[in-house]
C-alpha cells in the first residue's frame, strides 16, 4: 500500500500539535491528513470517511484518547483500524491503559519524524 493512497487522521486539541503532525506526516509521504479536535468530532469522521491511520492524543477533554479508542473498538467497521496514541504524559500505567484498550503502539509528544515513521510503520508494516 502507497502512502499516497492513505486517510490519515490527527485528533489532538492544541493546533500547534496538529501542525507539527500534518507538517511531518506530509514529509514522509502521505498527503491526505485530516484532524479532529476532540473524540466527537473524531467519530463523527471516522463513520463518514475511510482512514486508514489515526494518530490521538491521550490527554482530552471532555472524553480522553483511551475513551477513543474503546469507542473506535467497539464498533465492528473500526475494530481493526490502526491507531497510534500519544501524549505529553508518558508513564507506565498510561501504556498498560492504552495497550489494554487496544493502541498497539505509543509514543510520547514531541516526536521526531524517524519516530514517527517507526511508530505508523508498526502499525502498517511495510509502505511504498
Amino acid at each position: 500500500m502507497a502512502a499516497q493512497s492513505i486517510n490519515v487522521l490527527v485528533v489532538e486539541d492544541y493546533k500547534a500539535i496538529i501542525h507539527v503532525v500534518r507538517n511531518q506526516m506530509q514529509q514522509l509521504g502521505f498527503p491526505n491528513i485530516d484532524h479532529a479536535q476532540d473524540a466527537k468530532a473524531a467519530l463523527s469522521m471516522i463513520g463518514q470517511k475511510r482512514f486508514g491511520l489515526a494518530f490521538s492524543d491521550n490527554n482530552m477533554e471532555p472524553v480522553d484518547g483511551i475513551e477513543l479508542l474503546k469507542r473506535i473498538r467497539q464498533r465492528n467497521k473500526t475494530k481493526d483500524f490502526p491507531v497510534v496514541m500519544f501524549t505529553a504524559d508518558a508513564t507506565a500505567t498510561d501504556i498498560i491503559n492504552e495497550e489494554a484498550a487496544g493502541a498497539p503502539i505509543y509514543t510520547v509528544k514531541l516526536f521526531e519524524i524517524a519516530v514517527l515513521k517507526q511508530k505508523f510503520t508498526g502499525v502498517l508494516g511495510g509502505l511504498r
